[in-house]
């Protein structure tokens, strides 16, 4: 039975399981670009497969161990979300046949590697012992869903000249594995089944799958190349649809296994690309067109049919005419062909050369946008060109002589060179792209001014500067005038002094932006005392990287000292870890005594009692764990540093030698408010399980609530959505949210995006945050395969306005007949009234209605949330 499962169940995953984490390729320190992996490993990190070991290493020459293989087969099929939710099901004596001690990070992956059938029920292996080729060879069989083909090849002859060393259970699988290229024998004809694989080869070896695969695995998209322009490309995607795609400026691009450029790949390519974010950070050409590398970019200045001529000037301006080949044909976008009439003046093209230097083929990139009115972007007098943007991105560019006549207000300008950027021209040719003649429309009036403030008059905003060139200049500085540091901290008018150098932006006579020529105040400095002379006040810092700096204590200074009620300079101590202010003049202002450090995590050994957190300045440091280290995770209970993953946002508590000995990992709790009372600044919130808690607002938990500037609880209403934070197991801020809710339109999990038609009427498609979790009846999953088209749901956003939570709404259908107007319940066959307030949605034939519109009688459906609150009501139509 297993053998015929394991094609299906991966088969499904690759589409329904999104991948936890990516990230933009990493430049491991060990793995260079002359190296046969280079290319496997850079992909592979892009993917999110491979993270590395958070010191800037892969290891590509390592031993790969059992437990790190299965952790990159099922990354590499977007399994990882899948194993960490498992790893609490790894039983004792799971554990201890795949040699005991598993590490955290890797206990659900070998649960996931069991339920997927890609390990044997009754396997043992130590899980961190180099896994050798034949275990590899089964493992990608089995990763390809060829399970079946490897069995029935199970008594066939090897001819590897090691044939005798191949044991039995792996025959199948590497002949399967040799015929399909996954794996190859030696020069010398072994196969060599018990050497074992370096982590550079296993990245080799899953580059190879993915090219056997009959679709692509998560984060990996295919399209066809059309053009590039800047850091802008253009694909045919799914359904040959024009895509642009924006490069990322460090993105890596492969041709023939090659480091290349964008301009190594041909029209028509096939291309495989990985994007993080709204940025393509990887690019490889899959399937070469055969088209030739030899193509102009340019801008039609003419074409004349007849004698078979096109002319172009290419980005440095030249002219350059080619004769039109046999059978020359015209190209847009789509692919498709389109008339020769469509290169006219100022039309963007790719002129494709055959072998004798002649146009076979014009692709049509834009066709011409000229206007004959703009401002100007450029003016290149001694080439003779100006460029004008219309103010819809749209740009033409012209030619002008010596004879061109240049006009303002009625009158001959002096000369060409009057002429400004940011002048607003119109412009009349004589048939091509030589200009007759300019009109000046209106000049340039945008201007800066740097000088020194001599006079500032801050209620009625008016400020007076001296000119570095001698002149004064008074302004009024309007409150959505943007003011800076020259560091780019933000000030206001109060932070300007009489003396101060500062610039201003002026646009139409009116300031836009003024920046003070001093840094503003610094914030977020953090380091530990090397020594306090409070007499001098002077402080002595080692930073993160043991570097000492001596700064100025301000006379007064805040100090922030826990348990220290009236806290005094001598309460400073060395050793102690700090994070302080600066002033304008770089004398410290303010000091908090922090013990605690937050961070991200991004290795755990739990082995040798380490961690490594990047902090929030960015900086990465490995820190020895106590051995009785104390953990504190919401809703768990006998905490260890085994229940600290990767990507974990936590506060660690620091001794004097920098051991941690506290760890308190951040979560998040999502659910309804049930109940509230204002009197006791209490809030009630209800769960996407049901389960029930109790906040109180106080000092140590913060209410939020967007748009409110000092929200109290009576600004909070029943059924409203909160996240309460926590560190460990205390509650530190409770966020009011909006919730997002509408109908589901599309699912689509192989880009982790739902699409809502929402209850304002519009529709809108959103990506799926890391993290995400759908609640759906009694059904909690990280699977977007949870949500179906149709369904009512309400999603909570992260900050990057992705879907973090998403609550799918139940359903009832059934006749009205009970209606309490009081109360606004309406019941249907039960004794459980369904609550319609003002955030229901009571819709008919697509018009948004109201709570008195149901009537006794009516067949209705009702999308519910927790707590009978309906979402939606739909009225018959």
């Amino acid at each position: 039975m297993r053998k015929q499962v394991v094609s299906g169940v991966l088969a499904l995953t690759i589409v329904a399981t999104p991948l936890s984490a990516f990230a933009a390729p990493k430049s491991f320190t060990d793995v260079y670009s002359t190296m046969y992996e280079y290319k496997p490993v850079m992909k592979l990190s892009a993917q999110g497969t491979i993270k590395g070991r958070g010191d800037g290493n892969f290891g590509p020459k390592d031993p790969v161990k059992f437990l790190e293989a299965l952790v990159m087969a099922q990354r590499f099929f977007g399994l990882e979300s899948t194993a960490n939710l498992s790893a609490s099901l790894l039983t004792a004596p799971m554990e201890k046949q795949f040699g005991g001690n598993v590490p955290g990070w890797g206990k659900g992956y070998l649960v996931t590697a069991s339920q997927q059938n890609l390990i044997d029920v009754n396997e043992q292996f130590t899980w961190d012992k180099g896994a050798p080729r034949a275990w590899i060879a089964r493992l990608l069989v089995r990763l390809l869903g060829k399970e079946q083909d490897a069995q029935n090849r199970m008594n066939e002859t090897l001819s590897f000249t090691d044939a005798d060393q191949i044991p039995a259970w792996a025959r199948g699988h590497i002949a399967v594995a040799t015929d399909l290229g996954l794996i190859k024998g030696t020069d010398t004809g072994a196969f060599e089944p018990n050497r074992t694989v370096t982590r550079g080869e296993m990245a080799i070896f899953l580059d190879r799958v993915e090219k056997k695969m009959s679709q692509l695995p998560p984060r990996l998209s295919e399209a066809t190349f059309v053009s590039t322009q800047d850091n802008t490309i253009s694909v045919l995607g799914e359904n040959n649809l024009l895509t642009p795609l924006t490069l990322d400026p460090n993105a890596l691009i492969f041709v023939k296994d090659r480091v290349a450029t964008v301009s190594d790949i041909n029209p028509q390519d096939r291309i495989r690309y990985i994007k993080d974010g709204d940025k393509v950070t990887y690019v490889e050409v899959s399937q070469e067109s055969g088209q030739s590398a030899n193509v102009v970019k340019g801008e039609v200045i003419a074409y004349l049919a007849e004698q078979g001529l096109i002319t172009v000037k290419d980005e440095t301006g030249k002219p350059l005419t080619y004769s039109a080949a046999s059978g020359f044909k015209v190209l847009s976008l789509s692919g498709q062909a389109v008339s020769a009439s469509n290169l006219v003046l100022g039309s963007k093209v790719q002129i494709r050369l055959n072998a004798d230097g002649k146009a076979a083929e014009v692709l049509l990139e834009q066709e011409s946008q000229q206007s004959l009115k703009g401002t100007i972007v450029d003016i290149n007098l001694p080439q003779k060109f100006l460029i004008l943007s219309d103010g819809s991105n749209h740009y033409s560019t012209y030619y002008f002589t010596d004879t061109t006549y240049v006009e303002y207000k009625g009158q001959r300008f002096t000369a060409l060179s009057d002429l400004q950027k940011g002048d607003l021209i119109s412009v009349e040719v004589d048939g091509s792209y030589v200009i007759s003649k300019i009109t000046v429309e209106g000049v340039k009036d945008n201007l800066t001014v740097s000088g020194t403030v001599s006079l500032l008059d801050k209620d009625s905003r008016i400020i007076t500067i001296k000119g570095n060139n001698g002149q004064l200049y008074a302004y009024e500085l309007p409150s959505s005038a943007t003011i800076a540091f020259s560091n780019g901290t933000s000030a206001i008018i109060d932070d300007i002094n009489t003396s101060d150098s500062v610039t201003v932006s002026v646009e139409s006579g009116a300031v836009q932006k003024l920046t003070i020529d001093r840094s503003g105040t610094d914030s977020g400095i953090w380091g530990k005392i090397a020594s306090v002379d409070t007499t001098r006040r002077i402080l002595i810092l080692k930073d993160q990287q043991d570097h000492l700096k001596s700064y100025e204590i301000k006379d007064p200074v805040v100090l922030d000292i826990e348990d220290v009620t009236s806290p005094k300079l001598s309460d400073l101590k060395v050793d102690a870890s700090v994070e302080f202010e600066l002033d304008r003049d770089g004398k410290i202002n303010y000091i908090k005594v922090e013990d605690k450090l937050e961070g991200t995590v991004t290795r755990v050994d739990a082995d040798r009692h380490l961690l490594t957190l990047l902090d929030k300045y960015g900086k990465e440091k490995i820190y020895s764990v106590s051995r009785d280290v104390d953990v504190a995770i919401y809703d768990k209970s006998r905490e260890d540093l085994n229940d600290v993953d990767v990507d974990d946002q936590v506060r660690v508590r620091l001794s004097s030698d920098d051991t941690i000995t506290e760890i308190q990992v951040h979560s998040q709790v999502m659910g309804e408010i049930t109940d509230l009372s204002s009197s006791s600044d209490r809030i009630e919130i209800t769960d996407s399980e049901g389960d029930e808690r109790t906040y109180y607002i106080d000092s140590d938990t913060k209410l939020v609530f967007p748009g409110v500037a000092k929200p109290k609880v009576s600004d909070v209403s029943l059924h409203q959505w909160a996240v309460v934070s926590y560190w460990g197991d205390d509650a530190y801020q409770v966020t009011i949210q909006t919730p997002v809710s509408g109908e589901v339109t599309s699912v689509d999990t192989g880009r982790d995006q739902v699409t809502l038609h929402q209850y304002d009427g519009t529709s809108r498609t959103y990506n799926i945050a890391r993290g995400f979790k759908a609640q759906k009846g009694d059904t909690s999953s990280s699977s977007l395969n949870t949500i179906s088209v149709g369904d009512r749901i309400q999603a909570i956003m992260d900050d990057d306005d992705k879907v973090y939570r998403a609550n799918v709404a139940k359903k009832v259908t059934g006749t009205v007949d009970g209606i309490n107007r009081s109360t606004k319940e309406i019941y249907i066959g039960t004794n459980v009234g369904y609550l319609v307030d003002s955030s229901s949605y009571v819709m008919q034939n697509g018009v948004r209605k109201s709570f008195d519109d149901i009537l006794h009688n009516q067949n209705v459906t009702i999308y519910y949330m927790p707590s009978y609150k309906a979402l939606e009501v739909t009225l018959p139509k």
